[in-house]
């Protein structure tokens, strides 16, 4: 490859990774750099570009505060990012501003962030991850990485971040945003005073409730506007949690407070109080007669939104909506609900002993907000 030799110019950048406590260059004592370690994967999700360079120049950059200035020659392909689209580098002359010594002829593990969303300045620190690197150094593992795989690791993750890109692999797994906005339903709420009332063996402890509507509101609180009085199945967007038993869609969830879906295409706010048991997601599909639904990508990932994902393949079948699977268990990672599942060569209702065909982890969402799973809540 190119041995480019790219000028680093340094400041600190607003979008500092971890905090990091820093001499403010006043008359106070200097407060040494601390940085709670992270994972490599931290470290390279949070990094505009990932790559191992060796230093062949450095200058001190005068200003308040100072920087260094250094000239690197790129040894390896970059992990993450483009190395042509960066003018320059940034790093503290002080380590207790968490700033990287560096000696001409070092060799560096570099992950670098933009200084403003798509500049051409790029920091790099002890607190993002940088590190010295190479066969004259005694390399530092990561807590969840040890020195002799971190380059093994760093390939998996490059290969799952081109996976990820919508434009570079528009047929390549797709991850919803953290917290799953415009999920289509985050759970189910059972409203035990008009729902389910004329089904024997309702959900609500004896002796049975009598029917009294449910006040809907325009807001999460206690005096607003009532927009909707929810007096029969009717009045409120349902699903089955299990045979024959109803529970209104829930789209949102605030402390004492469902908003739930209305049959005109409106929500509204639902008391807790007004409520009964509620069925999130994350519960409600797990060792159930599932199946993953025409929103799932077609992909399944070794670790919850991790590793290298692999395409099942299953999506090329033309007509099916459908593929049934057991959901073993669920995971929260950073507000994204993954979902640990096999997919079964057969639907167990059509008889005999279906196998598992693939197993991993898969979004419970779309990034559309669609759900990726769903079960018969009537059995076959």
């Amino acid at each position: 490859m190119t041995q480019r030799a790219i000028s680093v110019h340094s400041r600190k950048s607003g979008r500092s990774l971890f905090a990091c406590a820093i001499s403010l260059l006043v008359a106070a004592p200097a407060i040494a750099c601390r940085c709670a370690p992270q994972t490599l994967e931290h470290y390279f999700e949070r990094a505009d570009l990932v790559i191992v360079a060796r230093a062949t120049k450095t200058h001190i950059v005068g200003g308040e505060p100072g920087h260094l200035a250094v000239e690197f020659a790129p040894v390896e392909p970059s992990y993450k990012g483009d190395m042509n689209s960066i003018d320059s580098f940034a790093t503290h002359l002080s380590s207790a501003s968490c700033g990287v010594p560096v000696d001409v002829g070092q060799m560096f593990l570099i992950f670098a962030a933009r200084d403003v969303p798509d500049g051409r300045t790029v920091w790099f620190d002890t607190c993002n991850g940088t590190r010295r690197f190479g066969p004259e150094t005694t390399v530092a593992d990561f807590i969840d990485t040890p020195a002799d795989k971190i380059l093994l690791r760093l390939e998996g993750l490059r290969v799952a971040a081109a996976l990820r890109d919508p434009v570079r692999n528009p047929n390549g797994p797709r991850v919803p945003k953290p917290g799953h906005p415009g999920a289509e339903l985050i759970g189910l709420l059972e409203l035990p005073t008009v729902l389910n009332l004329d089904e024997p063996g309702a959900s609500s402890p004896p002796p049975r409730l009598p029917h009294s509507p449910i006040e809907v509101r325009a807001a999460p609180v206690a005096d607003s506007e009532v927009i909707r009085v929810i007096g029969s199945p009717e009045d409120v967007v349902t699903r089955e949690y299990t045979y024959e038993r109803k529970g209104a869609v829930v789209l949102e969830q605030r402390p004492e407070w469902y908003r739930v879906a209305l049959p005109d295409d409106r929500t509204g706010w639902v008391s807790a109080r007004a409520a009964g048991p509620w069925h999130p997601v994350d519960q409600l599909v797990v060792n159930r007669l599932s199946y993953l639904t025409a929103a799932w990508d077609g992909w399944v990932w070794p670790d919850p939104g991790a590793g290298i994902p692999v395409n099942t393949h299953l999506k090329k079948s033309e007509g099916r909506h459908e593929y049934p699977a057991n959901v073993l268990g669920t995971q929260d990672i950073g507000g994204t609900l993954w979902l640990r599942i096999e997919i079964l060569s057969a639907d167990p209702c059509d008889g005999g002993s279906p196998k598992v065909v693939h197993g991993g982890w898969a979004p419970a969402y779309s990034p559309e907000g669609e759900l990726t799973v769903w079960f018969h809540s009537r059995g076959c």
